[in-house]
């Protein structure tokens, strides 16, 4: 419930689905030992899966990583 809370407490940075993946795939599925430790792993979560897989509009709808591959591809 903790880390749930902390999820909660920020809406404006994802959109719901995305708090429920948030939820889903990390929260319901991990004991934390304290708020802490939640934090830290939420933020892990954000930089190595959201930040880097979602569609982003400023990059034409592609992902960080297909837009880098695109602009190494020339």
């Amino acid at each position: 419930k903790q880390a749930e809370a902390l999820v909660d407490t920020k809406p404006k940075l994802f959109d719901s689905s995305k708090v429920s993946d948030l939820k889903t795939e990390l929260v319901y599925r991990k004991k934390f030992k304290s708020r802490e430790e939640a934090m830290q792993e939420i933020f892990e979560w954000i930089e190595t899966w959201y930040n880097k897989k979602r569609l982003h509009s400023a990059l034409n709808y592609l992902t960080p990583e297909e837009y880098e591959e695109m602009a190494l591809a020339g």
